[in-house]
């Protein structure tokens, strides 16, 4: 097996790291903790479903499962910062972009894209109103002055690990298409790059599911 099937495949299964040590230390998790937990969870059954359909029932296209993956993904992040950036501004952000992002996913659902093709557009807003809501996080932390122990606070690896996700990841499917259209060997490239920052990001989330507090920001 090459190093990037390799890649792939763990990417593909790297969920049930947290969801794992999520389900051991349960009783012991925050409300932040326990929205992460859920979102992974429900990623993690739509990705079995895929992968039961794909290799067991021979499904051939499984992008209706990536449109779901987006959606429980979007949503769940949307809600992890409406809870912790307590400023009724941020709040009125989070809200209009997420309407906002839903009636655009409804349009190019309706329109152009469907439910069978990659959903380059709306992965790319996607990243950019994470980024938006990380950036919102980490300048809060810095203005606020107050020193914290990165190790005990599972909001800021979580923040971390979707700004390095989503900030490589805009650039790599922003000309993903194109670049696909070139060769498969560029294809297969892009998507082992992109099975790494999903190493990455599970990384992440398992270390912030171990962490002991978290803060609110206002």
């Amino acid at each position: 097996m090459r190093l990037s099937e390799l890649l792939i495949y763990i990417s593909t299964y790297a969920t049930f790291i947290p969801v794992i040590y999520g389900l051991i230390r349960y009783s012991q998790l925050t409300i932040i903790q326990k929205v992460l937990f859920w979102m992974i969870v429900f990623i993690s059954l739509n990705q079995t479903a895929s992968e039961i359909l794909m290799h067991g029932f021979g499904l051939k296209n499984n992008l209706p499962f990536y449109h779901l993956y987006i959606l429980i993904e979007f949503g769940f992040v949307s809600w992890l910062y409406y809870r912790v950036l307590k400023s009724m501004g941020m709040k009125t952000v989070i809200r209009v972009t997420f309407l906002l992002f839903s009636i655009v996913l409804l349009i190019l659902f309706l329109l152009k894209e469907n439910i069978w093709v990659y959903p380059d557009y709306i992965r790319f807003m996607e990243g950019l109103a994470i980024l938006i809501f990380s950036g919102a996080y980490f300048y809060r932390v810095f203005q606020a002055g107050v020193v914290i122990n990165i190790l005990n606070e599972s909001m800021f690896w979580i923040s971390a690990g979707l700004t390095v996700y989503f900030a490589s990841n805009c650039l790599l499917f922003l000309f993903g298409e194109f670049v696909a259209g070139l060769s498969n060997n560029s294809f297969m490239l892009i998507w082992t790059v992109h099975a790494f920052l999903t190493i990455l990001l599970y990384i992440a989330y398992t270390i912030a599911i171990q962490c002991k507090t978290n803060h609110n920001l206002s």
